[in-house]
């Protein structure tokens, strides 16, 4: 597909069906434990005159962008964007990350890996919303507010567990037998090396 933007950012089945944006805010949130809904964008692109780099691990390089994380929460905040383009990609560089930001990222401090993300996602995530949110007239952002007001409550409060769900134990240890959220069509497991199961 050639084009500069992503077009189904703020895809929506049919005009009386939710945005997806929504529905993912929404299944992540709704019960325990609560997640972190955020969407991995791909692309490819001939060049960027200006590229933002945030990182403190490793050097510009453009490519990293090919595979990118953007909340589903700036994703909402963007589509109350009127009279811009928010779904051309120039216009998302300022908001995304490269992919790897999320889990090889040594200038969010040292720890294990949740940790590390956690830090990420609390320290980079957070603010990036927050810088789109406040891009909003203060009707919208009112508007928003009520909408939202609950979901973002429980998205804040998330912190870090001691254990892992009991699916993803399951998963880890070979014992998933069934899907354990109709709404969850893939689960991933990232584990850094020499880490035991």
């Amino acid at each position: 597909m050639k084009t500069n933007s992503f077009k189904h950012l703020h895809y929506q089945k049919d005009k009386y069906s939710p945005f997806q944006c929504d529905t993912l805010i929404q299944n992540a949130l709704q019960k325990p434990p609560a997640r972190i809904p955020l969407y991995c964008l791909y692309s490819n692109w001939n060049t960027f005159q200006q590229l933002p780099w945030k990182c403190a691990t490793y050097y510009p390089v453009e490519e990293s962008y090919g595979c990118s994380i953007l909340s589903a929460f700036a994703v909402r905040y963007l589509r109350s964007i009127k009279g811009r383009k928010a779904t051309h990609f120039r216009n998302l560089l300022s908001y995304v990350s490269p992919w790897h930001c999320l889990v090889c990222c040594r200038g969010y401090g040292k720890g294990d890996l949740p940790s590390r993300v956690f830090r990420y996602w609390r320290e980079f995530i957070l603010e990036v919303e927050e810088a789109i949110f406040e891009e909003l007239t203060p009707s919208v952002r009112r508007e928003l507010n009520g909408e939202l007001d609950g979901y973002r409550q429980i998205y804040n409060e998330i912190e870090l567990t001691e254990e892992p769900p009991s699916y993803v134990r399951s998963l880890l240890n070979n014992e998933l037998e069934e899907q354990p959220d109709p709404n969850l069509r893939t689960l991933t497991i990232f584990k850094e090396r020499g880490e035991p199961v």
